[in-house]
Formats: C-alpha cells, sequence, structure tokens
C-alpha cells in the first residue's frame, strides 16, 4: 500500500477545446521517497492564453522543449500506480483526476482521498472559521508553512528552486494538511476514502461571483443555473437539495 501526493499545473488554449491540459505533473510518494516531477508539451499544440501564463508562469516557449507526457517516467509510474491498494491525496480530485484521465490514465481504480472535500466537511459541519478551503490558503491559516523546509528535506526537494504556484511545492503542503487533518480530527484513511464519495451540502458559495454568499441566500435563478452548469459536483449538489429537485 502507497500513499500517492498528486497535483497538476495545468494551461488553457485560445481554441478548439473548452478543457484544461496537462503541462506539470508531480507526485511524492513518502514511504518510498519516491518524488515525480515532470513538465509536458501537449498534443496538438496551440498558442497559450495569456491568463494561463499569467497564473503558472508556463510560457510557450518553455513548453514546446518538453517531451509529451506519456513519454515521461512519472507518466508511466503513475500508471504502475493505479491499484485499489493504493490512497491517492489530490486537492480539488475531480478537476485533477479529469485532466489526468484525458492522458489515457484509468483512474476508476484510484483510492480518493480529496483534501477539500474534508475540509469543506470539518469547515462547514464544525464551523470553523477557515474562510477558504484553497490549499494556498490554508497553508498560512493553519501553519502548515512552519514544516514545509524540514519535510521538503527530507525528499531532497529544493523549495528554493520552484515557484510557489507549482505542482510538486503544492505536494509539500499536500502531505502537510493531511498530517494536519488526520492527526487533529482524527480521520483514518478508510474513513476519508468513504467521505470522499459523498456529495456535501455547502454552507457557502466557494467561487464564482458569489463567493462567500450563503446558499440560501441565493436567487431561484443562480441556483438553478448552477444546479445545470456547475463544474463542482458539491455546488450542484447544494444546488439541488435547496432547489428541492
Amino acid at each position: 500500500m502507497n500513499q500517492i501526493f498528486l497535483d497538476t499545473e495545468t494551461i488553457d488554449f485560445t481554441s478548439n477545446t473548452d478543457y484544461d491540459i496537462l503541462a506539470q505533473l508531480a507526485y511524492v510518494i513518502p514511504n518510498t521517497k519516491e518524488v515525480y516531477n515532470t513538465y509536458a508539451k501537449p498534443n496538438n499544440y496551440l498558442d497559450i492564453t495569456v491568463g494561463a501564463q499569467e497564473s503558472n508562469d508556463l510560457t510557450t516557449e518553455f513548453l514546446e522543449q518538453q517531451p509529451i507526457i506519456t513519454n515521461t517516467l512519472a507518466y508511466n509510474r503513475l500508471k504502475e500506480l493505479t491499484k485499489d491498494t493504493n490512497y491517492f491525496f489530490v486537492h480539488n480530485a475531480t478537476f485533477d483526476l479529469e485532466v489526468i484521465k484525458r492522458t489515457g490514465i484509468n483512474i476508476d481504480n484510484f483510492k480518493i482521498i480529496d483534501t477539500m472535500k474534508l475540509c469543506r466537511f470539518i469547515n462547514d459541519k464544525l464551523e470553523l472559521p477557515w474562510d477558504s478551503v484553497r490549499l494556498t490558503y490554508l497553508k498560512y491559516k493553519l501553519k502548515l508553512y512552519k514544516d514545509r523546509e524540514v519535510l521538503a528535506k527530507a525528499f531532497n526537494i529544493d523549495l528554493g528552486a520552484i515557484t510557489s504556484h507549482d505542482a510538486l511545492s503544492d505536494c509539500i503542503d499536500l502531505i502537510l494538511l493531511w498530517n494536519y487533518l488526520s492527526k487533529n480530527y482524527s480521520i483514518s484513511l478508510e474513513q476519508a476514502v468513504e467521505l470522499c464519495k459523498q456529495d456535501l451540502v455547502l454552507t457557502f458559495m466557494p467561487s464564482g461571483k458569489n463567493k462567500g454568499t450563503r446558499f440560501v441566500d441565493l436567487d431561484y435563478n443562480t441556483l438553478k443555473w448552477n444546479y445545470e452548469n456547475a463544474y463542482d459536483s458539491d455546488v450542484k449538489y447544494t444546488c439541488k437539495k435547496i432547489l428541492g429537485v
């Protein structure tokens, strides 16, 4: 059994697709001290939007020099790890796993622990004033940053050599977040897996123009639109419950 802490960075294109495309894949396996971090040149390469370059500093020129993801060691090792005995930790798993699925990896056997969903459950059910469940926010809110350097050194990762918005850097924060949650709220691996299979009723809208608004205060049209169009399954489920559909 392995615990794999995984994150991706993606780009979007100016045309021809509605989906983000994998540009960086990183994951850490603590028990074997394996660290994988690779950038990838997307298939059918197109110009990247300026907004995508601004958010993760991955330029067209840089990605053009990278290998296709299926030709990388990180990709092929990940395929080997897709067994039902392994646990995959991802923050906002719906997004990252969909991106990985598009590369051809079968995600059906993953035991998924979505730390974002765990934080939502704890935040809403216990009414903790976390304000946000973004990984970067929690790094500071829960003071996870205090242990980043020690943990990074244990895996021979030089945090000074990578940017803050980087998949490998986020993997370190992901490990620290799980350690915090499991210790402070006594969550076991199996409990976490089962919880993450559930759709949650949220108190506050987590993103978009209505971010921070209580769902019960949203008008009918906003609730209906999010129920029909939202990418976030918890948002859709919450709107469904309020609408009574």
